[in-house]
């Protein structure tokens, strides 16, 4: 396909970035699955999953002090960008810095997001982690913490972006065979173990267009599967009609539809 770089439509594009104070970021070492990057190189397809009761960590930094650029070397044949992120964050707290201490050393994947935006910037990934490297300031012109994560090679890829979900909280299991997601409660579901075949029915409530859930399997003797076509309170619509089996740790990510009197889920991508 033919590529056009437009303008974007903001009255301002080349004005500072407002960014969220809160980032979030996923410990590598919790991972399960990461979604692939779509065709186009820059969307992440589906939502990361993470091993039972992992989550997202957060951090508070200072909005106006962030810096999620890149470097880029080059050579005939050879392009490598280096992912860093700088952010400040205030204070001398007991507790910034054990959450400081225990983050050295481990690989991480940061996602950062803006005001303006819906989505998350992700800055390092599975191949490429970012490590912590802190610094302080603590004199009489003030006390913060410069936070620097940085990946110790390069990739030829720009930083991906997410419009998946944040698990903040412990993933809800399904009772049988049915499957309650609760938008106000988590997108994302773990599906119950089965030691009887049965075909998934799922209960959408508090959902918004394009809202993805994610379903993620836990196995059994008999593990659950879902299939196209009308399921429980949706109509499940998947790639070419292909089943999907709730092994362990097997997910699927699907987009929500409100089509009015039909409830429609579409398949997005499969870990």
């Amino acid at each position: 396909m033919a590529f056009k770089l437009n303008r974007p439509k903001s009255n301002s594009p080349a004005s500072p970035t407002k960014f969220n104070p809160t980032g979030f970021g996923v410990l590598v070492e919790d991972l399960v699955s990461f979604p692939e990057r779509d065709e186009n190189g820059i969307r992440l397809q589906g939502d990361v999953v993470l091993k039972p009761d992992a989550q997202f960590f957060e951090f508070y930094h200072t909005n106006t002090k962030a810096d999620a650029g890149f470097e880029t070397e080059a050579e005939q044949d050879s392009i490598k960008i280096t992912p860093k992120f700088v952010a400040q964050h205030p204070g001398n707290e007991v507790e910034s810095r054990e959450f400081i201490s225990n983050m050295l050393g481990k690989d991480v994947i940061l996602f950062v997001g803006s005001c303006d935006d819906k989505g998350f910037d992700v800055i390092g990934e599975p191949c490429l982690p970012m490590q912590l490297v802190p610094s302080q300031t603590n004199n009489s012109d003030g006390k913060f913490f410069t936070l620097t994560w940085q990946a110790y090679g390069s990739t030829d890829k720009l930083n991906a972006f997410y419009e998946g979900n944040i698990v903040r909280s412990e993933v809800p299991t399904s009772t049988g065979n049915v499957v309650a997601v609760d938008g106000n409660v988590s997108k994302v579901v773990k599906v119950a173990a089965s030691t009887t075949t049965d075909t998934l029915e799922i209960t959408p409530t508090n959902l918004k267009n394009n809202d993805q859930v994610t379903l993620i399997g836990s196995g059994g003797s008999a593990p659950y599967t879902l299939e196209s076509g009308v399921a429980g309170g949706v109509t499940v619509v998947l790639f070419n009609g292909t089943q999907w089996t709730a092994l362990d740790d097997a997910s699927i990510t699907l987009k929500y539809v409100d089509g009015g009197t039909t409830k429609y889920l579409y398949e997005v991508a499969r870990g």
